[in-house]
């Protein structure tokens, strides 16, 4: 069964940052960002520019996303790496605070080991290249705005 669940967990990352790296950026690149840069460059001629400034949101909003999948994928593993157990909002013993027991140590390394420590490594990889991506999308934004078009002031 655990082998399974383990199998099952790699290919859910798999699949999870699959959907991250294509078809989000494409559909949140067409749903929110293009409009939002094609409001911001009116005018002709700044078809670049909108095209940058699109890519620059759309990746940082993948990078949030991926921030907020690292923290809560982070919290996981801090409770399982912990020495006591803490209890929250779970009625009359909020805030305690009990020590685990050998077994349950053992058994929540085990855990962490196998199904949550790939998937830290993994968001860590993956994060990675979205934050150099977000880097050279910046990077080509700025080599866009110092291109001005040239317009041809007699028309």
């Amino acid at each position: 069964v655990d082998d399974v669940l383990s199998h099952y967990t790699y290919a859910l990352t798999n699949y999870c940052c699959y959907l991250l790296s294509g078809s989000q950026l494409h559909d949140i690149y067409l749903s929110s960002c293009y409009p939002i840069a094609g409001a911001t460059f009116t005018l002709d001629g700044y078809f670049l520019q909108t095209l940058a400034a699109a890519n620059v949101g759309a990746v940082s909003v993948l990078l949030v996303l991926l921030v907020r999948l690292f923290s809560g994928w982070g919290y996981v593993g801090s409770r399982l790496q912990s020495k006591v157990i803490e209890f929250e909002e779970t009625g009359w013993y909020d805030g305690d605070i009990e020590l685990k027991t050998e077994a349950e140590k053992a058994r929540d390394m085990f855990l962490y080991r196998s199904d949550v420590k790939p998937v830290e490594d993994r968001l860590k990889l993956f994060a990675a290249g979205i934050g150099g991506l977000w880097l050279a999308s910046i990077v080509g934004f700025n080599v866009a705005m110092s291109n001005k078009p040239l317009f041809d002031e007699y028309n």
